[in-house]
């Protein structure tokens, strides 16, 4: 800690960033609430502390050893938030992630309702941005839940809806976004497998069984036949056990969907592409989903 101009400000221990810093640019914001004190390195809070005693009437930057800062911005104001407020503000690191996919020109996007359950702000990570969401339909009983996202803007609907009974043995793939924010990358991941049975577990008939190997953040992610057609969403798997996952049959998805008023549905042809073709096209409406 050190004295200055009468300020004395307590060891705060030492502050790591949890992001990666482009080029060096570092938001850091300092939030007194209640009783605490949050700092927030680029949107994660580094560390919170007990409140300061401030005194004086100078705010400004100490640098202590050689070197230089270039502040771009400098801002203080009132906040009048509190501790609860706080708690979903943009400062604090999202709560857990899931996969989604689009399903209309407009902005509806799938994915299972246990992803977004209980969570009070929703985003649709793409293009390197946090867009808004907001859930608009649910079927908890089937797990699965519609978003929209006004904001987003794709060049093209690639996902396409079967509703074709599946069979044991038939190839299968997804797309998604396991463990995103724990160390495996927001980048797409592919995995394949077969349906291992037509039915999920404890034998219920809205899923089948399939040998996709899935983590967290696979929840809601599509699962697609050698034609590209969504035949499912994968939302479960059991622990302890290889390559045992469960996927939501897609007609409950169409159900779903039916219930909308205004969907809008384009959807482009890729059944005569090859497979790392296909990859590259439905890749572009598989997003991370992310909540807090």
């Amino acid at each position: 800690g050190f004295e200055y101009e009468g300020v004395h400000q307590k060891e705060a221990s030492k502050i790591y960033p949890t992001v990666n810093i482009d080029n060096n640019n570092i938001t850091l914001k300092i939030l007194n609430i209640d009783d605490k004190v949050y700092f927030s390195v680029n949107g994660q809070v580094a560390y919170v502390s007990k409140p300061f005693i401030y005194s004086g009437d100078k705010i400004g930057f100490m640098l202590l050893g050689v070197g230089c800062i270039d502040v771009k911005s400098f801002t203080v104001k009132v906040d009048e938030g509190s501790a609860e407020s706080l708690s979903y503000s943009e400062d604090i690191p999202f709560k857990g992630s899931g996969t989604g996919f689009l399903i209309s020109e407009d902005g509806y996007i799938a994915t299972c309702y246990h992803v977004v359950d209980n969570f009070k702000e929703i985003f649709i990570e793409y293009e390197g941005k946090n867009i808004p969401a907001k859930l608009v339909m649910f079927d908890k009983d089937n797990d699965l839940a519609i978003l929209k996202a006004e904001k987003l803007n794709v060049d093209s609907l690639y996902i396409d809806i079967s509703n074709k009974a599946v069979d044991v043995g038939q190839e299968i793939f997804t797309l998604g976004y396991p463990l995103a924010l724990s160390g495996m990358g927001t980048n797409v991941k592919f995995n394949d497998g077969k349906i291992s049975s037509k039915t999920g577990y404890n034998n219920r008939i809205n899923a089948f069984q399939s040998s996709i190997p899935v983590q967290p953040g696979n929840s809601g992610s599509p699962v697609f036949d050698q034609n590209g057609k969504l035949i499912g969403v994968i939302n479960a798997k059991i622990e302890g056990g290889d390559n045992v996952s469960y996927v939501i049959k897609s007609p409950y998805l169409t159900n779903l969907i039916n219930t909308l008023d205004d969907f809008k549905k384009n959807t482009v042809d890729i059944s005569s592409k090859p497979l790392d073709e296909k990859i590259k096209l439905l890749k572009k409406n598989v997003f991370l989903i992310k909540v807090k």
